[in-house]
């Protein structure tokens, strides 16, 4: 239950973000970041079980059935590791947001950042590769409207970068489509236990390379990177 309180917190957090805005102006980072301090409080009471027992927290709703599709959930180290960082310096943001703008209305900025803690909290927690591509993709959206707030000159580095990590998310669909074809699971966790990472070097190459493509375009590694200084 922890992890989906995880997300729910986080999604009404993005959708009180307008009632902030308007009456609290830029002051709106303080609840906000009260929220993730609260969050990232909550993700440290689970170190005992997580990092201490080893035992991950996991959780499964229903989400698409027709299609074999669950909201699987699951936190491990390395989930509860990158969850302490999305909310902890999503606190730290939030509160120095408050007096880095001028007073006025920052709907925008808090709603995104907002959207973009939210998709990669799910991104880091997902333990289905259709959700995980969801989430990812949500990055991307959120990124390309940040970049776009910017000012008048932000709309084609804004663009540029939506181009090229969307380029990205395309070889991670094409890498969810070859695993689940052939593990016949959306599971995260169930693909990386399959044999075929053992048995077939094509398969691993091919699905390793598409990720690679997708992970250097959305953390603007060489030769994917120009984006970001024009963001």
């Amino acid at each position: 239950m922890v992890l989906l309180l995880l997300l729910l917190v986080l999604a009404v957090t993005v959708a009180s973000t307008p009632l902030l805005d308007r009456f609290l102006g830029r002051n709106a980072g303080w609840p906000i970041a009260a929220v993730f301090l609260a969050l990232t409080v909550l993700v440290a009471l689970q170190a005992p079980q997580v990092l201490g027992a080893g035992t991950p927290l996991e959780v499964t709703r229903p989400w698409m059935p027709r299609i074999g599709v669950d909201l699987h959930l699951r936190m491990d180290g390395l989930g509860w590791l990158f969850t302490m960082l999305v909310t902890g310096i999503g606190a730290l943001i939030m509160a120095y947001s408050t007096r880095y703008f001028p007073p006025g209305a920052r709907l925008g900025f808090y709603f995104l950042m907002s959207l973009f803690a939210f998709a990669m909290t799910g991104l880091v927690l997902a333990d289905d590769v259709v959700v995980l591509f969801v989430f990812w993709e949500l990055t991307t959206i959120a990124s390309f409207y940040l970049i776009g707030l910017s000012g008048p000159t932000a709309s084609r580095p804004a663009i540029r970068t939506f181009l090229l990590t969307a380029m990205g998310g395309l070889a991670l669909l094409g890498a969810v489509v070859l695993l689940i074809v052939r593990t016949g699971t959306t599971r995260l966790s169930e693909i990386l236990a399959d044999d075929s990472w053992t048995q077939d070097t094509v398969f691993v190459s091919v699905v390793a390379l598409l990720v690679i493509v997708a992970v250097f375009t959305k953390s603007a590694q060489f030769p994917f990177h120009y984006w970001l200084p024009d963001a």
